[in-house]
C-alpha cells in the first residue's frame, strides 16, 4: 500500500470518529467521499520504474496500478468505512484537496449525499517527485519562512487533512458536534500561465467566496496559501488588497508543515474551521515589512476564516468558515 493511501486512511477513520458517525448504517449510499491528489502513488511509481529499469524485472506486483492511480485513495477509504455514496478523486495540482471539499459540498447541497468525507492526501518523498520540484528551483536551501522579508523558497511536506461536511438537517437530528460552517465557495482560472499565478484571479476567488456571506468588510482570518516563494508570497498579499481594500490578519501553515501539495487547501480548511470553532488566529506571522499586514493583534476574536489554494496551471479555490454560533448565519 502506498503512503499515500495510508495517510487517506488514517485522517478518514480520524475524522469519521471525531464526527461520531456510526460505523455502518443504513443509510450508507447516502455516505461519500471525495479526496484530493495531486501525484498520486508516488513512491510506488518510483519503485516500480526502478524495477523495470535498473533491475531488468518484466513483471511487476499486481497490485501496483491500483497503488499509483489518484483514485486508490478514495476507493479505500469508501471500502474502510463502507460508503456507498459519490466516490471519486479530484487532481488539480495544489489545489486538490480544496477542490474536493467545494465539490463535495455541492454533492450534498443538490441532493446525492447527506454526510461526505472531503480533503486532499500527498505523499511526495519519492525521488522522481523530489527532483522534479528541484527542477523548478523553487525549493529553500533553509527552511520555509512564508511572508518573511528573508523568505527563500518553499519546501515540501506531506500527509493527509480531510474533514467530515454533513447536511446540517442531518447533523441536528443525531445531535453532532459542529465545528464551522461552510459558508462559502469559489473556484476560478487565471488562463495566464501555468506556473506564474495572477493577482486578479486569486483576488477573484476569494472576494466571489466571502462576499454576501457575512456582515463584515473583511474576513476575520485568511489562511494564505503562502509557499515562501518571493514571488508567490508578493502577490497573494497584493490579492488579498485587491479583495478586500485592505490586509486582514493571514497565516500559512507552511512554514510548520512544508507544502502539501494537494493536501494543502485541505490543510487550511481544517485550520480555518478550528480557527472559528476556537474563535481565535492559530499562530503569529511572520514579519513582512509591511505595516499594514502587522495591525491585528491575535486576540482578536475569529468569526470567520477564508481558506486559500492556489495551484500550478491558475487554479484557485477559496473556500469562507464561518461560526456555527454566529446568530446571523
Amino acid at each position: 500500500m502506498d503512503d499515500v493511501i495510508r495517510y487517506s486512511l488514517v485522517a478518514a477513520r480520524e475524522a469519521w470518529m471525531h464526527a461520531g458517525l456510526p460505523a455502518s448504517s443504513d443509510d450508507r449510499r447516502r455516505r461519500g467521499c471525495v479526496l484530493g491528489i495531486g501525484g498520486g502513488g508516488e513512491t510506488t511509481h518510483d519503485r516500480a520504474m526502478r524495477d523495470i529499469y535498473k533491475m531488468g524485472r518484466e513483471r511487476l506486483h499486481p497490485m501496483t496500478l491500483p497503488n499509483v492511480m489518484v483514485s486508490g485513495s478514495a476507493g479505500r477509504v469508501a471500502i474502510d468505512l463502507g460508503l456507498r455514496g459519490p466516490n471519486f478523486t479530484i487532481s488539480s495540482a495544489c489545489a486538490s484537496g480544496s477542490h474536493a471539499i467545494a465539490q463535495a459540498a455541492q454533492l450534498i447541497a443538490c441532493g446525492q449525499a447527506d454526510v461526505m468525507l472531503a480533503g486532499g492526501s500527498e505523499a511526495p518523498f519519492a525521488l522522481g517527485a523530489m527532483r522534479s520540484w528541484e527542477a523548478l528551483k523553487v525549493l529553500s536551501p533553509s527552511r520555509c519562512r512564508p511572508f518573511a522579508d528573508d523568505r527563500d523558497g518553499m519546501t515540501l511536506g506531506e500527509g493527509s487533512a480531510i474533514m467530515v461536511l454533513e447536511r446540517a438537517e442531518h447533523a441536528a437530528r443525531r445531535g453532532a458536534k459542529v465545528l464551522a460552517i461552510l459558508a462559502g465557495s469559489a473556484m476560478t482560472c487565471d488562463a495566464t500561465s501555468m506556473v506564474a499565478p495572477d493577482v486578479s484571479g486569486m483576488a477573484d476567488a476569494m472576494r466571489k467566496a466571502y462576499d454576501s456571506k457575512t456582515d463584515r468588510d473583511i474576513p476575520d482570518l485568511v489562511i494564505a496559501h503562502g509557499t515562501g516563494t518571493r514571488l508567490n508570497d508578493d502577490l497573494e498579499l497584493e490579492a488579498m488588497r485587491s479583495a478586500f481594500g485592505t490586509l486582514p490578519r493571514f497565516y500559512s501553515p507552511k512554514g510548520q508543515v512544508g507544502h502539501m501539495l494537494g493536501a494543502a487547501g485541505a490543510f487550511n480548511s481544517v485550520i480555518a474551521a478550528l480557527s472559528v470553532y476556537h474563535g481565535r488566529s492559530p499562530a503569529a506571522r511572520l514579519p513582512t515589512g509591511d505595516p499594514a499586514a502587522e495591525n491585528s493583534p491575535e486576540d482578536t476574536p475569529v468569526g470567520s476564516a477564508l481558506a486559500n489554494a492556489f495551484a500550478f496551471g491558475g487554479l484557485n479555490v477559496s473556500l469562507l468558515f464561518r461560526s456555527s454560533n454566529e446568530q446571523s448565519l
